[in-house]
């Protein structure tokens, strides 16, 4: 179920993109302990020109978000945040200080994945 949502400049290379997302899977699989078979990385990318923060930011940022069952353990949450921001900032060559990551929790009863459904 879990599902990332990476949000970036169009100015990261291209070789990058496909590294960034399995490399940011493979955390997601490892930190949450999920089935290699689910989890999905979305890329989502947008000119400079379509970017707008604080001018003390760069308009390289980067947003990203999770949405994933509720876990309650913050430590988890803690690790998974710092790991996935790390990669991002790694392979998209973005300062570490310039992600903004989330956690959206959904209950299972509001999520369907018609494939892993019993």
């Amino acid at each position: 179920m879990p599902t990332v949502k990476i949000h970036i400049s169009s100015t990261v290379l291209p070789f990058q993109k496909p590294i960034l997302v399995k490399e940011v899977r493979k955390s997601l699989v490892e930190f949450l302990g999920i089935d290699q078979r689910i989890g999905q990385v979305i890329l989502y990318e947008t000119p400079p020109q379509l970017r707008c923060a604080h001018e003390s930011r760069n308009a390289n940022f980067v947003y990203i978000e999770i949405t994933m069952y509720p876990i309650g353990n913050s430590e988890t949450k803690k690790l998974l945040l710092q790991k996935i921001s790390s990669d991002v900032s790694k392979h998209a060559e973005v300062d570490i200080k310039e992600i903004n990551c989330c956690i959206i929790e959904i209950p299972p009863e509001n999520w369907y994945e018609g494939s892993f459904r019993n």
